[in-house]
C-alpha cells in the first residue's frame, strides 16, 4: 500500500527509491559473497571432521580402550565439535547481519530524503513522504526487538554456560595400579547377556610371563567375550580375577592389556596417528620401521608419497584388508603391552605372511617380552601356541 501511494504522490521519488533499495540489496550480496564462500567451506569441513572423530570413536571403541587412548580421541572429537559450534555461531550472526545493513542504508537514504524535502518544500506530499519515515521506523522496531531477546535468552542461560564450565574433563581414565609381573588369572568366572543363558561357565584360566596360549572353538561359543573380559571390557556374573596374588575387586581396565579383533580399526587420520593413536610426543620411529620390516610392509611404506604423513580414511580403500591388519598389529605392539590378546587378527594375510608373522610373535614370548591369549580358527596357525584350550558347551577345556 506504501508503495502504490508512493507511485500517485510521486512516481519518480518512487521508482529511485525502489532502484535505490534494490542496488544497495545487490551491493551487499556481492560485498559479501566471498564471506558466504568461506562459510560454506568450512561448514562443509567442521562436519566432515566431526562425523569422522565420532566414526573412529564408535568404530574403534576396543583398540582405542585398549592402548588407553581414549582421552586424546575424545580430545580430537572435541576440537572439531568446537570449531563446528564456533563456525555455526558465526554464521548465524552474519546471516542476521545482512538485514540490519540493509535497513541502515534503506533509513539513511529516507533520512536525507527527508530532510532535503523539508528544506525545499511545505507542501501536503511532503507530509506525506513523512509518512514513509515513520514507516521505516516501525519496521525496524522488530530487529532492535529481536536483538533484545537474544540479550536476554543470553542472560537467562548463563546458567548453563557456568555448568558446563564446572565440568572437569582432563581426569586420567580410571586404570588398575597393579603392574603385571608374573601372571593373571581367572578363576570360576561365570558369564551371560540379559536373560539369556551362560556363555561362559565356570571358566578357568592363568596366562603366565612369556606365554602363548591358544583358544578354538565353533563361532559364537564365547571366545572373544572371553577375551572381553580379559581386557576389562565385559563385567563377569561371578568368579574372580587374581593379579599376581592380588584379587582384582574392581572394574579398572588393565593398562597392560591390548585386544585385537579381526576386524581392523583404521581411523581418519595420518598414518602416524593412526600407529600412535593421535599421541603427538616421544614417537619412537626406529621401533616403527623396524615393525614395518618385521611385517613385509617397508616397501609399501616407502611408496607412500608423504610417508608417516599420509592420510588414511575411514575403511580406506587403497590399502588392503591384510595391510590394515599387519597396521594394526604394529600399532597394537608399539603400545608395548604385557599381555596381547588377538581375535583372530591374521586372518586376512596369505598362508606365509601369516606364519611370518606368527614366528615373530613366537619369538617376543620366548624372550618373555610379551603373553599371548590368541583365538584361531585355523589349526595349523594354533601350533605356534604351547598351551591349548577349547570351548565345549559354555567350558573352556584345557588341552
Amino acid at each position: 500500500m506504501i508503495i502504490v501511494a508512493g507511485f500517485i504522490l510521486n512516481p519518480l521519488a518512487t521508482i529511485f527509491s525502489i532502484v535505490f533499495v534494490s542496488i544497495a540489496a545487490l551491493l551487499l550480496i556481492l560485498f559479501r559473497k566471498g564471506k558466504t564462500q568461506h562459510f560454506n567451506e568450512i561448514i562443509s569441513k567442521s562436519y566432515r571432521d566431526t562425523l569422522n572423530n565420532l566414526m573412529n570413536i564408535l568404530n574403534g571403541i576396543i583398540e582405542i580402550k585398549s592402548s588407553k587412548s581414549e582421552r586424546n580421541f575424545i580430545n580430537r572429537f572435541g576440537k572439531s565439535y568446537e570449531e563446528q559450534n564456533d563456525t555455526l555461531a558465526s554464521l548465524s550472526t552474519f546471516k542476521q547481519n545482512n538485514v540490519r545493513y540493509l535497513e541502515v542504508m534503506t533509513i539513511v537514504f529516507i533520512s536525507f530524503s527527508i530532510a532535503f524535502i523539508l528544506l525545499n518544500s511545505s507542501s501536503m506530499k511532503d507530509l506525506v513522504l513523512l509518512s514513509f519515515y515513520g514507516s521505516a521506523v516501525i519496521k525496524i522496531i522488530p530487529s532492535f526487538n529481536k536483538i533484545i531477546n537474544a540479550y536476554i535468552d543470553l542472560k537467562s542461560n548463563k546458567h548453563a554456560v557456568d555448568i558446563l564450565a564446572s565440568y572437569k574433563f582432563d581426569q586420567p581414565n580410571e586404570l588398575n595400579d597393579n603392574p603385571f609381573e608374573n601372571s593373571l588369572r581367572l578363576e570360576n568366572i561365570n558369564f551371560n547377556y540379559p536373560n539369556n543363558d551362560l556363555i561362559i561357565s565356570n571358566c578357568n584360566i592363568e596366562i603366565k610371563k612369556g606365554d602363548f596360549i591358544g583358544i578354538m572353538g565353533k563361532s559364537g561359543c564365547g571366545k572373544t567375550t572371553l577375551l572381553h573380559i580379559i581386557c576389562r571390557m565385559l563385567p563377569f556374573k561371578s568368579g574372580k580375577i587374581i593379579l599376581d596374588k592380588n584379587v582384582i575387586t574392581n572394574t579398572a581396565s588393565f593398562p597392560f592389556v591390548y585386544m585385537l579383533s579381526q576386524h581392523s580399526f583404521i581411523f581418519q587420520g595420518t598414518l602416524i596417528e593412526n600407529i600412535t593413536m593421535n599421541k603427538k610426543e616421544d614417537i619412537d620411529y626406529n621401533y616403527i620401521n623396524h615393525l614395518f620390516d618385521s611385517f613385509d610392509l617397508k616397501d609399501w611404506f616407502l611408496n607412500l608419497d608423504d610417508g608417516f604423513d599420509t592420510v588414511l580414511n575411514i575403511d580406506s580403500k587403497s590399502i588392503s584388508g591384510g595391510q590394515k591388519q599387519r597396521l594394526a598389529l604394529i600399532r597394537a605392539l608399539y603400545t608395548k603391552p604385557k599381555i596381547l590378546l588377538l581375535d583372530e587378527a591374521t586372518n586376512q594375510l596369505n598362508e606365509d605372511l601369516e606364519i611370518k608373522i606368527m614366528k615373530y610373535l613366537k619369538r617376543r614370548t620366548t624372550e618373555n617380552e610379551l603373553s599371548i591369549v590368541a583365538v584361531f580358527h585355523n589349526k595349523d596357525l594354533s601350533k605356534f601356541a604351547e598351551k591349548h584350550y577349547t570351548f565345549q558347551n559354555s567350558n573352556l577345556i584345557k588341552g
